[in-house]
């Protein structure tokens, strides 16, 4: 099954990265999010809503069905302060910056074998 893409807006803000879909007609059970590492993922499904018996189309516009989104993040996230709102029909994600403290690499120490 073909899949679309929402309209989305991905900027950098002073704490970190916002994303904003454009999710109209959906409720917020139709949407997952999921955070793994630096990428996020985004789907679910707009149902559609066609009349009942037959229809002729003028334009179509609007997607329907499976929608999935991946987005790439620049840098780490702090994954336990991400918060998604869903209102007015757009989904917002913010995405804080990971603390530099939590940022820096973990010292590896190498046994010295005693010979």
């Amino acid at each position: 099954q073909e899949t679309w893409r929402p309209p989305t807006d991905v900027y950098e803000t002073d704490s970190g990265l916002v994303v904003k879909m454009e999710l109209a007609g959906l409720k917020e059970g139709d949407i997952e999010v999921v955070l793994d590492e630096k990428t996020l993922l985004v789907s679910g499904y707009r149902p559609e809503n066609r009349p009942d018996g037959s229809i002729s189309y003028y334009q179509m516009g609007v997607n329907y069905g499976q929608f999935c989104l991946q987005i790439f993040l620049p840098w780490p996230v702090d994954e336990d302060a991400v918060t998604a709102n869903y209102e007015d029909g757009f989904l917002i994600i913010h995405l804080p910056r990971r603390p530099r403290e939590k940022e820096q690499g973990r010292r590896v120490e190498i046994p010295v074998k005693d010979e």
